[in-house]
């Protein structure tokens, strides 16, 4: 796994931040309907209350009645005509509430005569790697002080990777940093998050895009709400045993920041969802994946 040493500076701004402050989001993205409360979501199973459906590729905007609400899959009626619909096409059902919008990434799965039946999408749709970790993983909440600057667009994200030289013995770095000023000046670095509310929990699963950790219910919690906050995540994962290195193909500390979009308390253990502010590199993809076949091949002989 080859990752370039580098620093990028990335505007929040194009970064979902809003859905990390002590308010909810105004668009909420879910991976069925049925993750909507259940007194928000009668009214549009009811038949009272409306979607408005999205076409991806074009933008345009269908309003939409639901006719069915299903495990996998949902199926709306338009007025208009939806015959010259494709299957698989990419569209966006939002759900709006009067405390905010609801998004579920579908797919065009049937069409009908003014009917489409869309068939739900993962929004991390990543393929999300089971990794075994030595050490749990290690989660800080961004203090409520750095959460009014991100409000206020008033930092950025700078990430930084660093790579050791070719036999160094040490691991790669990836560190997320919230900045209120330029990425090469380490004063405008915004105070770290040694001191702020700590989780320890152990790895789901792991993709660029995000990961899932689960955690105790006994585990001791902030006041605070978890939903929707901007978190610090760090966690090491190991070099690829048992397999012919490729090159660069080292530890890797990741040391990055994220949002939680939620946090499954229906069963044991509970289940935190965290997207990152940014994808990791695409070579993560690889080695995660490397390092899942090499768990399951020690498995299978254990």
């Amino acid at each position: 796994m080859e990752l370039a040493s580098k620093g990028e500076a990335l505007d929040l701004r194009i970064v979902e931040t809003g859905s990390c402050l002590g308010h909810p989001p105004s668009y909420v993205q879910i991976d069925a309907p049925q993750r909507i409360p259940l007194e928000l979501r009668r009214p549009f199973e009811a038949g009272r209350a409306g979607i408005l459906l999205v076409i991806a590729a074009s933008q345009e905007r269908v309003p939409a009645m639901v006719a069915m609400i299903g495990e996998t899959s949902l199926i709306a009626d338009t007025d208009a005509s939806t015959l010259w619909r494709k299957p698989g096409e990419k569209v966006l059902a939002i759900f709006p509430t009067p405390r905010q919008s609801y998004v579920v990434q579908t797919v065009i799965e049937a069409v009908a005569v003014q009917q489409l039946t869309l068939r739900y999408q993962d929004p991390r749709y990543d393929v999300r790697r089971h990794v075994p970790l030595a050490s749990p993983v290690t989660l800080r909440l961004v203090p409520p002080t750095t959460l009014e600057a991100i409000k206020r667009r008033q930092v950025r994200l700078v990430r930084g990777i660093s790579q050791p030289a070719e036999g160094a013995g040490s691991s790669q770095v990836i560190v997320d940093r919230l900045q209120n000023g330029p990425a090469a000046d380490p004063s405008a670095a915004l105070p770290d998050l040694k001191d702020t509310a700590t989780l320890t929990c152990d790895l789901k699963d792991l993709s660029p895009g995000g990961m899932a950790l689960t955690f105790s219910a006994s585990t001791p919690l902030p006041a605070e709400t978890l939903d929707h906050r901007v978190i610090c995540v760090q966690l090491a994962l190991p070099e690829v045993p048992g397999e012919p290195p490729e090159p660069g193909d080292l530890p890797l500390v990741l040391d990055v920041l994220g949002v939680i979009r939620q946090v499954e308390m229906t069963s044991a253990p509970w289940i935190m969802h965290i997207r990152f502010l940014a994808r990791l590199p695409e070579a993560c993809a690889a080695y995660f994946e490397r390092l899942e076949r090499s768990a399951a091949a020690r498995n299978s002989l254990a």
